[in-house]
């Protein structure tokens, strides 16, 4: 749990979020449902922290009349921990065939990603 709730604010510290959107109080939590103890990999928190920063600039992407910009930062995911290692095999060509199509201006899969994926990210 510790390791994990690191990992996160290291990751954050190197992250901006869009205006408006801020980092949780309590990004990694110590119990899961039930209350039982949580226990985290290696790189989980750095997934995490990522994640919830792919989720934020998304959801700018397909909100923006002018999405450039959004879609520029999005683009950085390509070398973070979440594209390279937390997506592998298929799930990382999938993850890249949603950013290629927003790339494209087909902001449908991004959507989709968003409304299965992005829950917590408001």
């Amino acid at each position: 749990y510790l390791g994990a709730s690191e990992e996160y604010r290291q990751a954050a510290n190197g992250l901006t979020l869009p205006p408006g959107t801020a980092w949780p109080d309590n990004p990694e939590p110590q119990t899961g449902p039930g209350g039982r103890r949580q226990y985290f990999q290696v790189g989980a928190g750095t997934g995490d922290a990522q994640g919830l920063w792919y989720c934020s600039w998304a959801r700018v992407a397909v909100g923006a009349a002018l999405p450039a910009n959004a879609m520029k930062t999005l683009s950085l995911v390509r070398g973070m921990y979440l594209f390279r290692k937390a997506y592998q095999g298929s799930d990382r060509v999938w993850f890249n065939s949603i950013l290629t199509a927003a790339e494209n201006h087909n902001f449908e899969p991004m959507r989709s990603f968003i409304s299965t994926n992005c829950a917590s990210v408001r």
